[in-house]
This record gives C-alpha cells, structure tokens and sequence, in this order.
C-alpha cells in the first residue's frame, strides 16, 4: 500500500461470528474503530442475518467472534510485470 495514493486505498474489515457452540459463521462487516454501542449493533445485525439464512435466531444467547478478516485495496495505475527468466 506504500505507493498507493491515500484516495486509492479501500479497508474493509469484517468478523466471523457464530452463536456459542455452533459450528458456522457468518461474516459481519464492521467499522474499523468501535465502542460499546456499535458492538450492540453488530450483534442485532448478526441476529437479523441468521433469521435471514436459517429461519431463526437466538438474541439471547452468547455470540462468539470466531475470526477478524482486514482486507486492503489499492487502484494502481503504474503496474508493471518482469518476467522472472
């Protein structure tokens, strides 16, 4: 990312969560920074997309994270490919 103009460069973070004892997840995309109120939010939108896909959800029960993903993107005009030979 060092030679990517700053107005080129896209972070998009993301979490794995499931219910506790479940064997799936379900990725929820995140702002990079967070407090205690927008955790709140994540968990009832990890709530509404588990109805969406399975049917149901279980707002009471414990949510695990299961895995942080930081994807990072940069649109750069200058690549150039040498062949390795």
């Amino acid at each position: 990312m060092e030679r990517v103009a700053q107005d080129e460069r896209v972070v998009d973070v993301a979490i794995d969560l499931r219910y506790a004892g479940q064997a799936y997840e379900i990725p929820i995309s995140v702002a990079r920074e967070m407090n205690s109120d927008d955790w709140k939010d994540v968990t009832q939108r990890f709530n509404a997309e588990h109805q969406r896909r399975y049917g149901f959800d279980q707002p009471f029960a414990k949510v695990e994270v299961v895995t942080p993903r930081v994807t990072a993107t940069g649109h750069c005009l200058d690549l150039s490919l040498s062949s390795s030979r």
